[in-house]
């Protein structure tokens, strides 16, 4: 099961073959770490949130403060 189907699963109430795993947020010093690099765009974000197996990512809520 694609981390997708696993995600899209759970969210209709089905059960999916594992739990998906997510994080809230990791902070931008941690991935600056991981990646080895500075930030550029939301593209280092999700580079990072698939090479450590997470199924969802947090791209926040637009216009929430």
């Amino acid at each position: 099961m694609t981390p997708k189907e696993r995600m899209l699963r759970a969210l209709y109430g089905e059960e999916p073959d594992i739990i998906p795993l997510f994080e809230i947020e990791i902070n931008k010093p941690i991935v600056r770490k991981i990646l080895g690099k500075e930030l550029k765009d939301a593209l280092d974000f999700y580079e990072v949130y698939s090479n450590i197996g997470l199924d969802g990512i947090n791209f926040g809520i637009i216009g929430y403060q």
